[in-house]
């Protein structure tokens, strides 16, 4: 983080966004930084389900559980999420204390 924002930025959750079509066809390189992605992740969105089977949607999401089994995981398209799931308990927060 920007050491200028340190003091007033709460870094509250990481979220990253995984290609389904994509995920598993990734060249090494790209996959290690895919895997890294995915491990520091609090949130993870499968983006791009309505390109892939049923079959190979379970299969990314297995994958997903194998590197970061406590992280939550959304599917999604055109990476739609209600904002309350983008937002989660800071969102609530900031409106209780206000």
């Amino acid at each position: 983080m920007v050491p200028e924002i340190r003091r007033t930025v709460l870094l509250d959750g990481v979220i990253t966004v995984v290609d389904a079509e994509q995920a598993l066809a990734l060249p090494d390189e790209e996959a290690e930084l895919a895997r890294t992605q995915v491990a520091s992740s609090d949130l993870v969105v499968v983006n791009k389900v309505d390109l892939v089977n049923i079959a190979q949607l379970v299969e990314v999401q297995a994958w997903i559980k194998v590197i970061r089994p406590g992280a939550q995981v959304f599917v999604a398209t055109h990476c739609r999420l209600p904002m309350d799931v983008l937002l989660g308990d800071v969102f609530i927060h900031s409106i209780t204390t206000t």
